[in-house]
């Protein structure tokens, strides 16, 4: 349900069988978070999530950030950009990327 008065969406699960399994596919970016220095996002926590599935990213725009022999794709299955505290990611099974 959403809490609109807190603007937050909780999905809890009280036994096994009351949520079936989500799929979404075709996203490079799974779960995404992105805030600013004035409005953060905070206190989030991803507690035993799993995550499958992703799309590839190996063909995308990446960048050499110490001009190496290595390079990083700004992106993932789970992406934090700037403006968030307090996140935790605990216990989550990440499989398949294929980034």
């Amino acid at each position: 349900p959403l809490l609109q008065e807190r603007r937050k969406l909780q999905l809890q699960q009280t036994k096994q069988s009351d949520i079936p399994d989500m799929v979404i596919t075709n996203l490079q970016t799974l779960i995404k978070m992105e805030g600013t220095m004035d409005h953060p996002i905070q206190n989030v926590r991803l507690i035993n999530l799993g995550f499958r599935d992703a799309a590839k990213t190996y063909m995308e725009q990446w960048s050499a950030p110490s001009g190496g022999d290595w390079a990083l794709h700004r992106g993932g299955a789970v992406f934090l950009d700037g403006g968030t505290e307090d996140v935790t990611v605990s216990g989550c099974i990440f499989r398949r990327l294929d980034g």
